[in-house]
């Protein structure tokens, strides 16, 4: 198996997400966050439907949009303290609705369904170091 270039990579990424998704989801779900993953995947929907809508990288537009969706939780749940659950639920309405408009402005959902069930195999250069780096900084931060 590891003869092959595309498996010692997905093999790789595999194991350092396998040891940082648990130290980003319990302080998750320790913050009572637990929707917060399906808030970000959905944002994420909407980030990857702009950017094949507007006609920039994809990968970026779902990195930014997570950016902005847990930024955007973080901001109503400061402001709405008595209903901080409720933050994850209003961005994600959003983020599903904003999904909607432009994944239908896009003309075709092919586009998008690849992006949506892609395959770790197919992990390229720029995703692999895309993922070390958030490892190493979800590493030190933890630290």
């Amino acid at each position: 198996m590891f003869e092959y270039e595309f498996m010692r990579r997905a093999y790789l990424v595999g194991s350092v997400l396998a040891v940082i998704l648990p130290l980003i989801g319990l302080p998750i779900l320790l913050k009572r966050l637990s929707m917060m993953g399906d808030t970000l995947s959905h944002a994420s929907l909407a980030g990857v439907a702009i950017g094949l809508c507007l006609g920039f990288d994809p990968l970026l537009g779902s990195v930014v949009a997570c950016v902005v969706a847990a930024l955007g939780v973080e901001l109503i749940s400061s402001r709405l303290k008595a209903y901080q659950e409720i933050s994850t639920v209003i961005v994600l309405a959003t983020a599903i609705g904003l999904a909607g408009i432009f994944t239908s402005l896009t003309g075709g959902s092919n586009a998008i369904s690849s992006y949506l069930f892609g395959s770790i195999v197919t992990i390229g250069d720029f995703e692999l170091a895309l993922v070390l780096a958030v490892a190493a900084v979800v590493l030190v931060t933890y630290a």
